[in-house]
């Protein structure tokens, strides 16, 4: 893929093909490292991916600041080629941030349904082998270990692959201010995008929150207010916020009120309970498959309303049930 095949006249049938295929784009795909690997990476199901991903150093995160995505730099630098506002901004590549991840909620997903993966013995034993790895390294080596030992597969994790299908393309990725990616996440904890604007827009309208949002650390706040700033200030910058960065299927379209993922997720209350995962998944999907469509028609400045957009996901989302109808059947 290259900028080019991000490029589209209508949201029209004869436009459909390029569309989906630019919307469902991995941008993963943008880092591996070698021809032969990224054949294998481009054959495989999402769960495959994520395991490719989560243990081969050959393969590399979109939004990594040193070694980012090339061509999700080129798309973001065309698509807020004006946003030039902030002094870091300037400064060779822009920041970005997967907005909602996917590794911690496997995690909480598994250690709610599988003894084996939330067992404290076995978690000490990959401690053990890897003490100087990160405890998202470590839960991505145990996944891919389970799945290896055939002790979780495809089945297993079916609530969770709507999410799996979509969570490196290119609905899922936000431009930031620099280092918050890495400070807001807590640990991979906060790092779902709607709390992440519960904080923001609690900043819009009281002047608090980013300093929680970021867990208090002065140059990532300094920075992040110069950002939300240049939006301007109270109800108007928020609404001038969401419209700017295409959030508009994160908030309720009369009043810009927050839409949780489900009803009563917040700041308060992170974890998603057992039984809402594959509504949580779903909704996702649809958010980040959506937000995909707004940022390529802002792309190529296509006048679409909403009603345009909202079924040109409908059709995408078709897709992704079709593929995963496939790959649960042949599981």
């Amino acid at each position: 893929m290259n900028l080019d095949d991000f490029m589209i006249k209508t949201l029209d049938v004869e436009d459909e093909e390029k569309l989906i295929k630019a919307v469902l784009y991995d941008f993963t795909e943008d880092t591996v490292l070698g021809d032969t690997l990224k054949d294998t990476y481009q054959r495989a199901d999402c769960l495959e991916r994520y395991k490719l991903y989560s243990e081969n150093g050959r393969i590399g995160d979109p939004d990594e600041n040193k070694y980012p995505s090339k061509l999700l730099q080129e798309v973001f630098k065309q698509v807020w080629s004006n946003a030039d506002y902030c002094e870091w901004k300037k400064k060779g590549n822009r920041c970005t941030d997967t907005m909602t991840s996917v590794t911690k909620r496997i995690e909480d997903f598994l250690a709610n349904s599988k003894d084996h993966y939330a067992n404290p013995s076995v978690k000490a034993d990959w401690r053990e082998h890897y003490e100087f790895s990160s405890r998202q390294r470590l839960s991505k080596l145990l996944l891919c270990t389970l799945i290896d030992d055939r002790k979780v597969g495809v089945k297993d994790l079916a609530p969770l692959l709507p999410f799996l299908q979509v969570h490196h393309c290119i609905g899922n990725y936000c431009q930031v201010s620099p280092c918050f990616n890495m400070s807001r996440s807590g640990g991979a904890i906060c790092d779902f995008w709607d709390l992440t604007l519960e904080k923001i827009h609690a900043y819009y309208h009281t002047g608090n929150g980013i300093q929680e949002l970021l867990h208090e650390k002065a140059d990532e706040i300094k920075n992040c207010k110069e950002w939300l700033d240049s939006y301007g200030k109270g109800n108007e910058g928020w609404k001038c916020f969401v419209k700017d960065n295409c959030f508009e299927d994160y908030v309720c379209n009369t009043d810009y009120s927050l839409k949780p993922f489900v009803i009563d997720h917040n700041w308060e209350n992170k974890e998603i309970d057992q039984g809402k995962w594959e509504e949580f998944s779903k909704e996702v999907r649809r958010r980040i498959v959506i937000r995909g469509i707004r940022i390529i028609c802002k792309l190529n400045q296509i006048q679409s309303d909403d009603e345009d957009i909202i079924n040109a996901g409908n059709k995408v989302i078709e897709q992704l049930e079709e593929d995963l109808e496939k790959m649960l059947k042949t599981s």
